[in-house]
């Protein structure tokens, strides 16, 4: 990702943000205009998602707007202070994307995106 700038936000757990992201060469890069949602429950985790919303937000020329993103993280307590997380993400990233590359950003990204987690919070 190279950028995300809030849109609109209804409170800390409810908004809607853009991101742009820098696609590796020879794709051009995308943007996602989403709706992120938090829900916080003391006997069932915390349950996140993140979904594409149309907004009124102006096209970029150069950049492919992602036509439909699903994602979700329900992140319970598991055994011996550990988590169980269960993440699912449905894209249509748009434009022409080889099906291998898509293949490995949806391995390695929600891997990456934890480990970068765990390390901030060792902060």
């Amino acid at each position: 990702m190279v950028e995300a700038k809030v849109l609109s936000k209804s409170n800390e757990h409810d908004m809607i943000y853009r991101s742009l992201i820098d696609a590796p060469w020879p794709l051009e890069d995308r943007e996602l205009i989403v709706r992120f949602q938090a829900v916080n429950t003391k006997t069932e985790g915390l349950f996140f998602s993140i979904q594409n919303v149309q907004h009124d937000y102006p096209a970029t020329e150069g950049i492919i707007r992602v036509p439909y993103m699903n994602a979700t993280w329900n992140i319970t307590k598991a055994a011996n202070n550990k988590l169980n997380v269960v993440y699912t993400l449905n894209i249509d990233p748009g434009g022409s994307v080889p099906a291998w590359l898509v293949n490995i950003a949806m391995a390695d990204g929600p891997h990456h995106s934890f480990r970068s987690l765990l390390e901030q919070m060792k902060k």
